[in-house]
Parts: structure tokens; C-alpha cells; sequence
């Protein structure tokens, strides 16, 4: 009777445990600010376990920690948020859990021991955070970024299934925290757009260099979400021809109001629309599937016509039309952000082959 019960408790924590993974979840992906995250963490993970004293440190350098967030079980329980205490930071508890390994410190160094007691706790288990520090080329070797740690006042026993629950939350902690690493570095190059360094002179709209940017930055974010990112490169039909006929300032022109077509038809705040050459446009559409991208090219082929600039002698129109080429795919760590650039290419150029016309390509 009593392993059947211990049995159905441990459904049920199982349960508990699998719901707090889902909210953590979904408010990492919700965009939420790793403060908040943190602290949600914290809190529901000091009732689900009935934890004493939850804490969540950040270790930038050796023998420096920062305390993020931290949940009390009560008001009379004793917060370290002003006092200095670290478990960890011995060489032999540092090597484990920088290989990942959720540590119980008072059994690799028993001099901790003494400072455990002065403060109440009974219990100590150190579960280690570790990220991957991207950059525009290459991700890095895995690295402490903090720990996570439960504290008690009484000696407990851990199950296997609560330290599996454990090493699940450290993961959500470290996705959460290259969210927001990710989002810093869009913020970044964003603010430097708003300063006029990476603009068209032109068309006033973003150039190739910040297409770069954040074309790269995008992939690797949406890669984590598991979300599509579509591109469009578009050309107006004819231009050489156009410009021979009409001159270097009609060219211009036409080009300008090109761009502010698709300024005005791709607005959402995540789309990016970019002079990619000399003549061709890119616009890039994070979180939008195929049928979405299909239906933005179509209302931009259709709203470039309806501007009805001459175009003389022209074999699509006698208006100034466009071509565009279109893909859609969400990225994944075994393809290159490029091979979508490509593809886009491929199905621009066939686009040109007739003009005025929509051609999709997503066979990334």
C-alpha cells in the first residue's frame, strides 16, 4: 500500500513538475525580461519542492558572483541577498559543475560544512547553468554562466527524477538567457541603424551591411524558437533599360519609390527591409511561413503597377513592375544561413526570365 502510494505521489510530482517546465517555457518564449524569468523560476520552484531558499548567481569571472534572484519558503527564513557566501568555489566543486554535474557541496568539501551550519542549512544541492556564447561566426565552447541552488533546513534525499527536473530547469535558464543575449545584440545593431551609420543614402533604407547583421542574428535566434524566417529579393523588371532611356535621376527616383513601397507593405516591427545591390531589394520577414512571405510579394508586385511610373518600350508593362523571388524555412543548425540568401537568388533570377511575377523556391 505504501509503494503504491509512493508511487502515486511521484505521478503526481512528475506532473507538478512537467506544468512549472511549460510556464517556464512559454514565458522564455514569450520575450519576457530575464529578470522576470529568473524570478518566476525561483518562486515556483521554492513551492513545487518545498524548498527552503531558492537562489539563482551569476558567475561572470572566478571568485566574483552576482545574486540574480532569490525565493524564501518565509519571512524568518534567513536572504543571503547581503551576505557574501559561496559553496562553490573551490577548484574540485568549479570542475564539475563545468562538466555539467549537479553538485552537493558539504560531500566533496567537508569544510563547508561550518558555514552551512551558521546559516541554517542542512541541505545544499548546486545545479550548474551552462551557455554557449554565440557570435556572428561560431558558437564557443560551453561556459558556467551561473548556478542554480536549493537550500533546506533539514537533510533530504534527492530522487533521480528531481535532479532530471533540475537539470531541465538549468536548461530553460540558460535558453532564456540567450534570448536575451540574442535580443541585446538586435537592440544593438538597431540603435546603431537610428544613428545613421548603416543606412542607404539613397533609399534611406537599411543597406547591405545591416541586412548582414541581422539576417545572421535572426537565424540563430529563430533557429532556438523553432520559427520561420522568409526572405524576398525583388528587382525592378527592365531597370538598365529604364535608365538608359529616363537618366540617372528618373533611375533614382524609381528606385526611392520602389523602397517606400516596400516599406510600407512589410511595417511589422521584426521585418527588415534592406537596398541588398545596387538594384535589387531585400525584405526579410522573421516568425512569417511561406504562405504569409507568398502573400506580402504578391501585394508588393501588385502595389509597385499601381504607382504607374512610364516605363517605355518596357516587355512585362508599359508601368515600371518588379520580379520577386521568394523562400521560407526554419533554420536549423545543419544548414547555412546562406544556402537561404541563395535560394533567394535562384528564384529572383527565374522570376526575371517573364517579369512581373512571383516565384517561390523552399527547397532549403
Amino acid at each position: 500500500m505504501n509503494k503504491q502510494k509512493s508511487w502515486e505521489t511521484q505521478c503526481y510530482q512528475i506532473q507538478e513538475h512537467d506544468y512549472v517546465l511549460g510556464k517556464i517555457s512559454c514565458a522564455v518564449y514569450q520575450g519576457k525580461s530575464l529578470k522576470s524569468i529568473l524570478d518566476q523560476i525561483t518562486t515556483d520552484l521554492q513551492k513545487i519542492l518545498q524548498a527552503d531558499r531558492i537562489l539563482i548567481y551569476h558567475k561572470p569571472v572566478a571568485n566574483l558572483d552576482t545574486l540574480l534572484s532569490e525565493s524564501l519558503s518565509s519571512r524568518e527564513f534567513l536572504s543571503l541577498k547581503n551576505i557574501l557566501y559561496s559553496s562553490w568555489n573551490s577548484e574540485e566543486i568549479l570542475h564539475q559543475l563545468q562538466e555539467g554535474k549537479i553538485c552537493n557541496p558539504s560531500e566533496i568539501d567537508s569544510s563547508i560544512q561550518t558555514q552551512q551550519l551558521q546559516l541554517g542549512i542542512k541541505s545544499e544541492l548546486i545545479v550548474p547553468i551552462l551557455i554557449h556564447n554565440y557570435h556572428l561566426d561560431q558558437p564557443s565552447k560551453s561556459q558556467l554562466w551561473g548556478m542554480l541552488i536549493i537550500h533546506q533546513c533539514f537533510h533530504r534525499d534527492w530522487e533521480p527524477f528531481e535532479l532530471n527536473f533540475l537539470s531541465q530547469i538549468a536548461i530553460q535558464v540558460a535558453i532564456a538567457i540567450q534570448q536575451a543575449q540574442l535580443y541585446s545584440q538586435l537592440k544593438a545593431i538597431r540603435e546603431e541603424f537610428q544613428q545613421q551609420k548603416i543606412k542607404d543614402d539613397l533609399t534611406h533604407i537599411a543597406n547591405r551591411r545591416y541586412f548582414d547583421q541581422i539576417i545572421e542574428v535572426e537565424w540563430k535566434r529563430l533557429e532556438r524558437d523553432s520559427s520561420a524566417l522568409s526572405l524576398i529579393l525583388c528587382q525592378v523588371d527592365g531597370f538598365q533599360h529604364y535608365h538608359q532611356i529616363y537618366g540617372k535621376s528618373a533611375g533614382e527616383t524609381c528606385l526611392q519609390l520602389v523602397a517606400a513601397v516596400l516599406l510600407e507593405t512589410a511595417k511589422r516591427p521584426g521585418d527588415l527591409v534592406a537596398r541588398y545591390d545596387q538594384q535589387i531589394f531585400a525584405i526579410l520577414l522573421p516568425n512569417t511561413h511561406l504562405e504569409g512571405v507568398v502573400k506580402v510579394a504578391e501585394n508588393i508586385r501588385t502595389r509597385v503597377k499601381l504607382l504607374q511610373i512610364p516605363h517605355q518600350d518596357s516587355l512585362q508593362s508599359p508601368y515600371v513592375s518588379i520580379s520577386l523571388g521568394v523562400t521560407s524555412t526554419i533554420p536549423t543548425p545543419i544548414v547555412d544561413v546562406k544556402s537561404l540568401v541563395e535560394l533567394a537568388h535562384k528564384a529572383l533570377k527565374e522570376a526575371q526570365k517573364d517579369g512581373d511575377r512571383v516565384l517561390v523556391r523552399a527547397d532549403l
